[in-house]
């Protein structure tokens, strides 16, 4: 059986789409068009994933593992106005928990 990873592969095929500036020309509602930008972390280890389930007693789903592994993190559809689809690191979980 094979495993799909949800997020790894949407995220994988949105990079495909971004410029050398990862960012990608979005257009909304009443014709407003913008460059929406992105951004990654670095990627987290399995010894930091450990580390943080240890610490917080959490199990993290394996899709999720494999985006911290890719991407500690990452901030998605940026705006002009500094709206972001945020995607948590292992450290912004702790904190904002």
């Amino acid at each position: 059986m094979n495993e799909h990873y949800f997020v790894k592969d949407t995220l994988d095929s949105l990079k495909k789409r971004l410029d050398n500036n990862e960012s990608l020309l979005i257009q909304q509602d009443k014709g407003y068009v913008f460059n929406a930008k992105f951004s990654f972390n670095t990627p987290a280890t399995q010894e930091n994933i450990e580390e943080f389930c240890n610490q917080t007693g959490w199990t993290l789903p394996n899709d999720y593992q494999i985006f911290l592994k890719d991407n500690n993190g990452a901030k998605l559809f940026c705006d002009p106005f500094g709206s972001c689809v945020h995607l948590y690191s292992l450290e912004e979980c702790i904190q904002n928990h």
